[in-house]
């Protein structure tokens, strides 16, 4: 897992690319001695999580079928 964000980058030329996001909010800080790996993040969520969302977008040239604007 990576330590840092990274945004969509689809291939230029390559047409639009849908992106979806799932967003947690936590009731306390999720702490680790040392960068997790998705299993780890996912343990540590259970019984934490206060909200959580979906997110869907795309990014290219052209929007994709079925996604809104915006």
């Amino acid at each position: 897992m990576q330590t840092a964000y990274l945004p969509p980058d689809p291939p230029t030329g390559h047409g639009p690319h849908l992106y979806a996001l799932q967003i947690f909010a936590f009731y306390r800080k999720l702490d680790f001695d040392h960068p997790p790996g998705r299993k780890a993040v996912v343990e540590a969520m259970i019984g934490h999580v206060l909200a959580e969302a979906w997110s869907a977008h795309t990014s290219g040239s052209e929007r994709a079928e079925g996604c809104p604007a915006g």
